[in-house]
């Protein structure tokens, strides 16, 4: 992508102190960004994510009218996920005048491109790379994810408190990334009741994987799903590991960090004969740790995923979205200290430091995943959902664990705690909250009114969960009329999974919009809430498998449509 004689003039510039760039008081025709990443080689993927999401960010913001009026353009250098190669393209993008930096991916190339950026005095956000050497130290790199300490804690956790595990395997890359997320879990290990029974290791070199699996196979234990491994490795070998595992007759429970938890993961295994034969054949019995869940995201975050689709022609998932949230705030950090890109080195230290400023909930930047701001560490102060592959689909997991900062202020505590809503884990109390997946199969819809803002809606209306649900106090929020459930027309028990159907009719609200009329589309909205029980221990989820899933690790529901079972 660069001349050698482009390489030599960066060089001089650093011997220089990059008086190439940082002194410039030129007028610039645009305000210039720099995404870094694996552009090509074997996890080209992995750039072209951090591109679309940074680029998404800017074609918006360039539509809106740009920053004061001026232009921003993005820079795309290519570090193919290699630690010599990142500090190479870190210089160049130093050189480049841009005012920051949006990557690296790996935590290796992060870090080795960091040091650049901390010398040099850039500022640089990363929504991938988990490891705590990333930031740490480092006043200049921020982080738009939880590290790989704080990923380690809520794993551990989860397979106590969740699958009551007593033993793991650990399978490793040895890597920045792999080895910190390794390492934090086995310092906790103790805490969580977990012993360590094994652990393999692998190179991080791509190009030296086949030779090291050849004459070093992954270890391959056929005892079902009470076998626990943790995979501490990052999304580019875990693609290559999964299928050893599972091709050799392992159907073991996985655990792994945000580089495997997310959507688009199970998109690797889709041309492998297994996976035609069987969807998910590879990726179900996975729960990871994830930056978002699509069943439970909000407006923001589906508004952001229908663009990147509508954009990119595939789907967007957790890492698009943090780059994307990544450039929207970075370009509002610009805007605000009102950047111009001729004193590069002045707005490049006043951008450093409103980022820093953004360090509590009443500072927060609003980003399409939630809230964005930073601890002592500059890693994003977040909750960790946990999601898990069925049928090869990337679902919110039936418990999600959230810390408990302030127990004092938990109404009906010790009520909550004897419930088993509350667990103690490690010293720290975690809700254990509960995911609901909801469900519907429209029968009629039928007099609208548009003039009152209501409609009629008969339809098949289910629920899939785990524990208790109290079906009876789930409250339909924008009925006109209050429904009661009253009792279902269909149930059934597979393991700890219930599914429950019921009928409901009722007169619903609607606010209308005639902005378009008359070619306006209408949303008909069904809104619910559980009477007795808080978000913060009950989350409905939008039910994205539907009844036709054949969930044969928790469910197993095999039907087609809902009139096959409900139809005479």
């Amino acid at each position: 992508m660069y001349s050698k004689a482009i390489k030599i003039a960066a060089a001089a510039a650093l011997a220089c102190g990059w008086g190439l760039s940082m002194g410039s008081a030129q007028a610039a025709d645009s305000i210039k960004l720099v995404a870094i990443g694996p552009m090509t080689g074997p996890t080209a993927f992995q750039g072209e994510v951090i591109r679309n999401g940074a680029q998404l960010a800017i074609d918006a913001a360039n539509a809106a009218g740009g920053i004061h009026g001026k232009r921003i353009e993005l820079i795309v250098l290519d570090d193919q996920n290699d630690k010599t190669l990142a500090a190479d393209r870190a210089k160049q993008a130093v050189d480049s005048g841009a005012l920051a930096v949006l990557g690296h991916r790996s935590s290796s190339a992060t870090i080795a491109g960091g040091k650049i950026y901390k010398e040099q005095k850039m500022p640089a956000v990363t929504g991938s790379a988990a490891a705590p050497e990333v930031t740490a130290g480092n006043p200049w790199y921020f982080r738009l994810l939880s590290d790989t300490s704080a990923q380690a804690e809520i794993l551990g956790s989860y397979a106590n408190a969740i699958l009551d595990a007593k033993s793991a395997s650990l399978i490793v890359e040895d890597s920045d990334y792999g080895t910190s997320l390794a390492d934090a879990f086995k310092a906790k290990a103790d805490a969580f009741g977990i012993s360590i029974e094994s652990e393999y290791h692998y190179p991080e070199k791509i190009d030296a994987l086949k030779a090291h699996f050849a004459a070093n196979p992954v270890p391959v234990a056929k005892v079902g799903r009470e076998h626990l491994i943790i995979l501490a490795a990052p999304e580019a070998t875990a693609r290559l590991v999964l299928p050893m595992l599972r091709d050799g007759g392992d159907r073991s429970t996985i655990l792994a960090g945000q580089s495997v938890g997310k959507e688009t993961f199970n998109h690797h295994f889709k041309d492998l004969p297994q996976e035609k034969a069987q969807r998910g054949f590879y990726s179900d019995g996975v729960i990871a740790t994830t930056a978002g869940l699509n069943d439970t995201a909000g407006a923001d975050a589906r508004r952001f995923l229908t663009a990147y689709k509508d954009k990119f022609g595939q789907d967007g998932d957790a890492t698009a979205m943090a780059y994307y949230d990544s450039a929207m705030l970075v370009i509002e950090g610009l805007t605000e200290i009102k950047a111009t890109g001729t004193n590069i080195a002045e707005e490049r230290s006043h951008l450093r430091d409103y980022l820093e400023q953004r360090k509590s909930a009443e500072t927060a930047f609003m980003g399409a995943g939630g809230r964005i701001y930073f601890d002592g560490n500059h890693s994003a102060i977040q909750s960790i959902p946990i999601g898990r592959f069925v049928d090869g689909t990337f679902i919110a997991a039936p418990y999600q664990l959230e810390q408990i900062r302030n127990p004092d202020k938990v109404p009906e505590f010790d009520a909550e705690v004897k419930a088993g809503h509350i667990v103690k884990m490690n010293g720290t109390y975690l809700s254990k909250v509960q995911v609901v997946y909801a469900g519907m199969d429209v029968i009629d819809i039928s007099d609208v009114n548009m003039r009152a803002g209501t409609y009629k809606a008969d339809m098949f209306l289910w629920f899939r969960h785990q524990g208790d649900l109290k079906a009876a106090e789930i409250d339909f929020v924008n009925a006109a009329t209050q429904i009661n459930l009253g009792a279902p027309i269909w149930q059934r028990k597979r393991g700890e999974t219930t599914t429950t159907t019921y009928r409901v009719k009722g007169v619903f609200k609607a606010d209308f919009d005639y902005k378009d009329y008359p070619f306006d589309h209408q949303v008909l909205p069904i809104s619910m809430r559980h009477r007795s029980r808080p978000t913060s221990t009950f989350i409905l989820a939008v039910d994205r498998l539907g009844l036709s899933v054949s969930d044969r690790n928790y469910d197993n529901v095999v039907m087609s449509r809902m009139g096959r079972v409900f139809g005479s």
